[in-house]
């Protein structure tokens, strides 16, 4: 559930006289005046593959609410409607109009797995319903009360923290998601955002950085007698394997990682023992990412060397344990 940067809207979507989406606003415009009733097939413009294949770029294929991959070969992920298109259900389980002149709006179009599109459904719950817009009106009034990733000023820490448990028994115990605003706790409620196969999965990921971060630990110790031994192959094995693992989770690709946001408190919580460690951790990740471009650049024996120059090695060591 890590901040996304939208890239322009499709072409489809721009608003141009003529064009396929002012057409079809035009079209519903006339039969809300009429009061007919809106449906699902009066709305096609935002189904256009070009839409789909752009929301899958953007949201690197993850549910914009749970964070979650969505296997393209068994499912495919929903186009999700921030603000509903043909109705509303208030947190009193009233039922108003939606807002269908935002349908192909690319700013209200995100991306969501099939389960937490369905129980999202066509709830929008906001701080005041006196200032709930039920017609083409501007909508910056309105204070939602669901979190929207691609909103410029969204940060994970203010709406979602992680509970591990007891600190000192918190590797064996389960992570549970927990709302650090009212959007936080709104959003994980009509979402479902705990229910049991995404708690499994937390779980399983908890297991995997855990066991990657005792490896890496490992792998630098190694290196460090490696490098004092001046031991060629084995410089050249541990190098490898550290830099496969700064890679994944040190580089821009990173961001594609399920629970990303999960899994960068984990590794807070396995190698940094204090805020000091934190800050220090902070700019080890920094030198890191020259050691990764002077990987790339250099042959693998000059590499090691190059970390331990910079003191990443001796760092990490000193100040992080599992």
């Amino acid at each position: 559930m890590n901040k996304i940067t939208r890239s322009r809207a499709p072409l489809v979507l721009h608003n141009r006289k003529g064009s396929r989406k002012r057409a079809e606003l035009n079209r519903n415009k006339l039969r809300v005046s009429r009061n007919e009733k809106l449906e699902s097939g009066h709305f096609r413009v935002y189904k256009d593959p070009e839409v789909r294949e752009l929301l899958e770029k953007n949201f690197l294929n993850k549910c914009c609410y749970c964070g979650t991959k969505v296997p393209l070969h068994v499912s495919h992920a929903h186009i999700e409607h921030f603000r509903p298109k043909t109705a509303v259900t208030t947190l009193t389980g009233k039922v108003k109009p939606g807002y269908y002149w935002l349908v192909a709006e690319w700013s209200n179009l995100l991306y969501a797995c099939p389960l937490c599109n369905e129980n999202k459904d066509t709830h929008f719950p906001v701080s005041d319903e006196r200032q709930r817009k039920i017609e083409i009106e501007d909508i910056l009034e309105e204070k939602e009360l669901l979190v929207n990733i691609s909103s410029r000023n969204y940060r994970f820490d203010d709406n979602y923290s992680y509970d591990f448990g007891c600190k000192e028994s918190w590797i064996s115990e389960a992570v549970v998601l927990e709302g650090k605003s009212e959007k936080g706790w709104k959003t994980i409620s009509i979402c479902k955002l705990s229910r049991p196969e995404l708690n499994a999965k937390r779980m399983e990921i908890k297991q995997s950085v855990l066991k990657e971060c005792s490896m890496f630990l490992e792998f630098l110790k190694l290196c460090e007698q490696a490098i004092s031994k001046d031991n060629y192959l084995v410089k050249r094995r541990y190098c490898e394997c550290a830099k496969d693992f700064l890679n994944k989770y040190f580089s821009k690709k990173s961001l594609e990682l399920e629970h990303y946001s999960l899994r960068v408190k984990i590794l807070e919580m396995a190698i940094i023992k204090d805020s000091k460690s934190l800050i220090k951790f902070n700019k080890v990740v920094e030198k890191e990412s020259q050691a990764i471009k002077i990987y790339e650049e250099q042959e693998d024996e000059d590499v090691l060397t190059e970390l331990n120059d910079m003191g990443v090695i001796d760092v990490i060591i000193s100040n992080y344990e599992l």
